[in-house]
């Protein structure tokens, strides 16, 4: 994918820019955010190619895709699930996430499935492993260097959903 989407504060589409720049220059754009979920209340957290831990899935949004269809994109290119039913939660942004040589900025819709993960992406995931998303958020509190912004933005509005839908 080499061109993205922009979006205003308002998460309406302003036109088009390469994602190289828009990394580069902290122009904000879409991408889909994802939590697999599990029987036992825990999350799938994927530790990425990079060494970051992150969501379990998420990607950029394409020219012209839905954020629901980026959604099962992502899940089916990353974690090898296909077939699972997205429900919405959520929507949320970061600015200015610091990453070797970029800026960026994202808007995202995030979305909740109960799954197993299948074949991972090698190109993209490490590994990936079930944990209490509770724990996960105290960990991110002693220590963020090790997890997307976007994991730790993202993650207060799943655990946000799990306290009113309990």
């Amino acid at each position: 994918m080499n061109e993205v989407e922009i979006v205003n504060e308002k998460d309406e589409v302003i036109g088009t820019m390469p994602k190289s720049k828009a990394h580069k220059n902290g122009t904000l754009h879409r991408i889909v955010v994802i939590y697999v979920e599990n029987t036992k209340d825990e999350i799938l957290v994927q530790n990425r190619a990079d060494g970051y831990l992150d969501h379990s899935a998420a990607g950029h949004v394409k020219i012209g895709e839905s954020y629901e269809q980026a959604g099962r994109r992502e899940l089916s290119e990353e974690l090898g699930i296909k077939d699972s039913e997205l429900k919405f939660i959520g929507h949320s942004k970061t600015r200015n996430e610091k990453y070797p040589g970029q800026l960026v900025s994202h808007v995202f819709n995030i979305y909740k499935c109960q799954a197993e993960p299948g074949e991972l992406q090698k190109e993209e995931v490490k590994s990936v492993y079930w944990a209490d998303p509770h724990k996960v958020l105290a960990e991110m509190k002693k220590d963020k260097s090790k997890f997307c912004a976007g994991f730790i933005e993202s993650l207060k509005v799943y655990l946000a959903t799990k306290t009113t839908s309990s």
